[in-house]
């Protein structure tokens, strides 16, 4: 019986892994266009008030079809200075599986072709409980 149960425990881990693959797989963008809605915007802010959790990660997004891949973190209470009077936003470059692609990649560079262009729209409507960034 332990085995049978540990088996269906498995399978329902592996069942999870497979679910979130397949979201990111479903919202992946390859125009280094990212939206995101953070959805129960009020009870998120409360928990980073609180200290609980203090960043969200958005999915991944591409720069381009063969482009880098990144994703943003927010701070929705600040981070830094910003401490407790901003909320924070930020742009990861995620890291690269390829071997090959490891070796040749100099981050300098990256960070030049990515930051050409950042453009940020905060929607928060009056009434819902959610945030979309974009």
């Amino acid at each position: 019986m332990i085995t049978y149960d540990r088996t269906v425990g498995d399978h329902h881990v592996r069942l999870a892994d497979l679910d979130l693959r397949c979201q990111c797989l479903e919202t992946a963008n390859y125009d280094g266009v990212l939206v995101w809605k953070i959805s129960d915007y009020i009870d998120r802010k409360r928990q980073a008030v609180e200290g609980r959790v203090l960043s969200l990660y958005s999915q991944p997004f591409y720069t381009s079809r063969y482009g880098y891949k990144m994703c943003a973190r927010v701070y929705l209470n600040g981070d830094g200075t910003g401490r407790n009077t901003h909320l924070s936003l930020f742009f990861v470059v995620m890291q690269v599986l390829s071997s090959h692609v490891k070796e040749s990649f100099n981050f300098i560079s990256a960070a030049r072709c990515v930051a050409l262009r950042v453009k940020v729209n905060i929607i928060a409507r009056t009434g819902c409980d959610s945030l979309v960034l974009f």
